[in-house]
């Protein structure tokens, strides 16, 4: 028995050294004052002292004083090593002397150690990672990229950004006024042939003609507006303009009062160091109970100010983009205003036969359709394609060169791919066994096609499902040939690929962080070492601006690895639904790596554990975590701001069109640049960081209102100006989905609002002596889920009405890609056609005489 009592009592005695050593690390490492220290210290000592009534063995003690050891590691070893001091009364207490003598010492030598430190600016950005208030805040600011908020950040973070964005503002208005009229098909080849695209200038609307001044680019860019960019570029690249407007009106309407009513609340408030510090509602710590329970409440208001505002705004731009949803819906041309695409065919009824019997016996009653494509398997052609894309494309090569002899010898060589090409056609088309499970049926009235559509939602549990069908050019035809009951084995991996990628790039930015760091380029760059040294305020403005730099270059290369997995794992249909997906999916990686990771950082499941065995712990992460990053993701929207300015330099088409203009002629030159790379500056792409940069405002619009207003504003005002000339001057016009992406943005804002309420909620329940605040704030729900609802069931955009139909005004507006749907590998080439149309030419001719002979002799 007085074994178990002696063990227990040793048990107990080393956790509560344990501790203290966890406490002593953090402290020393930090550099406490000495009372609080000594404190600490003596606690120890005490705990060390209890055991000395205890009979236990003398062990020798283990604790060595080396000279060139760190105090800190003197420190742990102690701590480690107090049981096992001498156990008897005197050797005890003048163990506890020793120890008091060792950790005073310690403890001195420590605090010199810091101030030496300290007086280093290279150790800046360390002293905020290390300043988190536990191990997984420090985590989360890795993870995330981000760093804590400190006193310095308004001229060695804030203003360093600005500056780096207002650079490449100047860098890329004289990149593209230099270069604008020198280069003409990278950065105006509309502007050569928008006079013959049949346009006419729209009473009341301002004209899109550029003029010749150098800045002539900077003042279309303002002033075209958003039914120009409709009508030379299409709805979806229209509605995205209207989206940046958007939130550019959000950012104004919610940022100006809030910047009028709230900083001078929150500037009174506090005692906080620091400009950007006293703007921002953490300054509120300091004040007195009163001060601080005006300042939450303040906040509070303002959230629900924020979430009222947004959603007017949003349901304005929907109840202005249906118009011009309908309106795109009726000038879209046969075939593709009248086909739907038919999915999952049973087999038997994939032949055109059937689905013709099945359209008008089964469905209809009455002979509406006009014509069927059943997808083929076109997959013993795919090498002889691209041998004859090679093949023509050195033809090109040779004729821009002028070499007629290489020229006429490709020539024959691309002629007799394209006869073994027709020889393989003809077998494909005619073997029925290479029929797929999708097909186009186009019918005679866009009436019929709409029933369709209604009938054969995927949303209804029928035999095939009906959808709209894409642009015959934007077509991925082979996804179209993907069997239904193996395709769910490649979205699973993709799935994973997706887990994959986040894990890659949250590590990634841990990486990219650590190399571009001040300390890392000085240990392994000397001249670097020389420079921060030299000029320690160089090396706290680029460990400020290396952090936000990393974190801009890791998000860029996120679309690439995205798209790389919807090309090889999921089904696609058309090259359109990769930016609805890229749209969605960037986002999520996205919020995840700024918002969600700053507060989850590497320990998710224990985030999430603690979740569950206390809900209310998921508001205090938020509450410490989201707003000590305010100054570094409002610095982060300045970065952005740059990042879109150096958009409208097109530099990776100017280089691949150089390229290959050394080869090509300018038009085939042209044809090979464009369009731009579709993964990073796709409009799916776009929409999703426009949507996350307005997520960013938000959450921070009424933590710290005016630097977000500031940036905010320049974001994306910036971006009107620059996306606004590229759409209708520089990029070629891509296919068009009609606004979809539109839709999903705001449906995406709306959601984002309610993670905005989450974290001002988990604010307010931190800071308010009261629960008041907090549940005033998160009532703002209620408003928000009532005009979800109302967005998400009431209004109407998809399809037309029966009733609008009647209507025929604006019908077939838009031309036509092409007059059918087919498969390119089983389309004829022009000689083709040219052949039929020749032949088809000298029958009508025969029978045109033949009637005439046929009147001449009969008299009639």
């Amino acid at each position: 028995m007085p074994r178990i009592v002696s063990f227990v009592l040793l048990l107990q005695c080393w956790l509560g050294v344990y501790c203290e050593q966890c406490v002593l690390q953090d402290e020393l490492e930090y550099g406490v004052p000495d009372v609080t220290f000594l404190q600490t210290s003596s606690n120890v000592a005490e705990s060390t002292a209890s055991i000395s009534d205890i009979q236990l063995q003398n062990l020798q003690y283990v604790f060595e004083d080396e000279p060139d050891a760190r105090s800190a590691h003197k420190i742990s070893s102690l701590a480690e090593n107090a049981v096992d001091l001498y156990s008897d009364r005197h050797s005890a207490q003048k163990s506890v002397e020793n120890l008091k003598e060792l950790l005073l010492g310690a403890a001195q030598e420590t605090q010199q150690i810091q101030r030496q430190k300290s007086s280093s600016t290279s150790s800046q950005r360390s002293k905020r990672l290390t300043n988190s208030s536990s191990a997984n805040e420090t985590a989360a600011a890795e993870v995330s990229g981000a760093s804590e908020n400190t006193s310095t950040d308004f001229t060695g973070l804030y203003l360093p950004c600005l500056y780096y964005g207002l650079g490449c503002m100047v860098v890329a208005a004289l990149w593209i006024c230099i270069l604008r009229t020198r280069l003409p098909y990278v950065y105006g080849n509309r502007t050569m042939t928008i006079k013959t695209d049949k346009y006419q200038h729209i009473p009341g609307e301002k004209s899109i003609d550029l003029g010749p001044g150098a800045f002539a680019w900077l003042w279309a860019g303002m002033n075209i507006s958003t039914t120009d960019i409709t009508r030379f570029s299409g709805l979806d690249h229209g509605m995205l303009i209207a989206y940046v407007e958007l939130c550019l009106k959000m950012v104004l309407a919610a940022g100006i009062p809030l910047s009028c009513v709230l900083v001078p609340i929150y500037w009174s408030s506090g005692k906080s160091e620091g400009f950007l510090s006293k703007m921002e509602v953490m300054n509120v710590e300091t004040s007195p109970t009163s001060t601080k329970n005006w300042a939450i409440w303040g906040a509070a208001g303002g959230t629900w100010y924020v979430v009222l505002v947004c959603e007017f705004l949003i349901f304005r731009a929907m109840r202005d983009f249906i118009p011009k949803r309908f309106r795109w819906i009726k000038e879209m041309s046969p075939p593709r205003a009248t086909s739907v695409l038919v999915e999952t065919i049973p087999e038997g009824r994939n032949t055109e036969e059937e689905l013709i019997k099945y359209f008008n016996v089964e469905v209809f009653g009455r002979n509406v359709v006009k014509k069927v494509y059943i997808t083929k398997d076109t997959t013993s052609m795919e090498s002889i394609m691209k041998k004859h894309y090679d093949t023509d494309l050195k033809y090109q090569m040779a004729k821009s060169q002028g070499s007629e002899a290489e020229a006429n010898e490709l020539r024959e060589q691309v002629l007799e791919v394209e006869a073994e090409i027709i020889r393989m056609r003809a077998g494909i088309v005619g073997d029925r066994s290479l029929n797929c499970g999708t097909a186009f049926v186009t019918f005679y009235e866009r009436r019929d096609q709409v029933v369709a559509l209604k009938l054969f939602s995927p949303d209804d549990s029928e035999e095939i499902v009906c959808v709209p069908p894409p642009d015959p050019t934007d077509i991925i035809w082979s996804d179209l040939q993907v069997h239904a009951d193996t395709q769910w084995v490649y979205d699973w991996v993709g799935l994973i690929l997706m887990a994959c990628a986040l894990g890659l790039v949250l590590n990634s930015v841990l990486w990219m962080t650590e190399i571009l760091s001040a300390d890392f380029l000085s240990d392994h760059i000397g001249f670097a070492k020389t420079y921060f040294e030299k000029y320690p305020d160089f090396a706290a403005t680029w460990e400020g601006l290396s952090s936000e730099v990393a974190l801009t270059i890791i998000l860029s290369l996120v679309p690439t690895v995205l798209c790389l997995i919807f090309y090889g794992c999921w089904q696609l249909v058309s090259a359109s639904n990769i930016q609805v997906y890229l749209q969605r999916w960037y986002l999520y990686f996205l919020i995840v790596q700024t918002v969600l990771a700053g507060v989850f950082g590497t320990s998710f499941s224990g985030v999430a554990l603690s979740f569950i065995l206390d809900p209310a712990s998921l508001l205090d992460n938020f509450a410490s975590n989201i707003p000590i990053y305010s100054h570094f993701w409002t610095s982060f929207l300045l970065i952005e701001f740059g990042t879109h300015c150096l958009q409208i330099t097109r530099y990776s088409a100017m280089f691949k069109y150089g390229l290959y203009k050394l080869f090509y002629n300018e038009e085939t030159a042209h044809g090979l640049t464009e369009p731009e790379a579709q993964d990073y500056n796709g409009v799916g792409a776009r929409y999703a960081r426009f949507t996350y940069q307005f997520a960013l405002f938000a959450v921070y619009s009424v933590i710290s209102p005016l630097a977000a207003l500031v940036a905010g504003f320049m974001n994306f005002m910036a971006s009107r100006i620059i996306y606004g000339y590229l759409f209708v001057y520089a990029e070629v016009r891509k296919p068009d989905m009609g606004g979809v992406m539109f839709v999903t943005a705001l449906d995406h804002l709306q959601q984002l609002l309610l993670l905005f309420i989450l974290i001002m909620t988990a604010v307010a329940r931190a800071e308010a002596e009261t629960h008041a605040p907090a549940f005033f704030t998160a009532s703002s729900t209620i408003p928000l889920l009532y005009y979800y609802y109302k967005f998400k069931f009431d209004l109407r955009w998809e399809l037309l009405e029966f009733w609008e139909l009647l209507d025929p005004t604006g019908m077939g507006k838009q031309p036509a890609s092409k007059e059918f749907y087919i498969q390119p590998e089983l389309e004829e080439f022009e000689y083709e056609k040219n052949v039929f149309s020749k032949a088809s030419q000298r029958v009508k001719e025969a029978i045109d005489e033949f009637s005439t002979r046929l009147e001449r002799s009969t008299g009639c």
